[in-house]
């Protein structure tokens, strides 16, 4: 197994090494290989990690999308701490209840894969999305629990921008009182892999 330090992580993603650091300190990426925070210890990382990195680096830079909820993602990935997540549909999304969604142990089982098959993003994906309820007569808005779902054949790729609209692995649908943005993760992870050069 190949590993990566911090210095090699930077140089991939193309950020300061100060990036890096910080993302690593603040625990939005943990090593696979040595977690060492001993003085002279280097924290060591894997080829998943590396990926990692990518995503984030996409998810926060480009898709201007929080620190924290792509820790929330990460995680997921990863099988951590399963009972923060919701897998009930949102009431008045339309469409969405037609998708071939399937439940929490499924899905835990099914994306073991995620960094390593090069399914998903394409005959297969995995979306995160957060719906947002705007209150009536007021400028205030509630944010959702975010909701991650499988799915597959013709949802599993971004051809309906007419729903709403559709960029980087993004759509943001709209709704009136209610929008969801739905984000396409094995997209996202393709897109990250291939601006790095990165292979699976």
């Amino acid at each position: 197994m190949k590993l990566f330090y911090k210095k090699d992580i930077a140089e991939i993603i193309d950020r300061p090494l100060r990036t890096v650091t910080q993302w690593i300190d603040s625990g939005f990426i943990v090593p696979d290989v040595e977690d060492s925070r001993g003085k002279g210890k280097p924290r060591i990382f894997s080829k998943r990690n590396v990926i990692e990195f990518a995503m984030f680096n996409v998810m926060s830079k480009e898709m201007s999308m929080r620190q924290g909820e792509i820790k929330y993602i990460l995680d997921y990935l990863k099988g951590l701490n399963p009972d923060g997540f919701d897998l009930e549909n949102y009431d008045g999304v339309k469409d969405w209840d037609s998708l071939d969604v399937e439940n929490y142990i499924d899905t835990q089982n099914e994306i073991q894969d995620f960094y390593t098959s090069k399914k998903w993003g394409f005959s297969k994906e995995l979306t995160y999305s957060v719906a947002t309820h705007y209150l009536p007569g007021t400028k205030a808005f509630k944010r959702g629990k975010g909701l991650f779902r499988i799915v597959k054949g013709k949802w599993s790729t971004l051809e309906h921008g007419e729903e709403g609209f559709v960029f980087e692995g993004r759509a943001v649908k709209l709704g009136g009182e209610l929008n969801e943005n739905v984000f396409w993760l094995g997209t996202i992870r393709n897109t990250a892999i291939k601006q790095f050069g990165i292979t699976i």
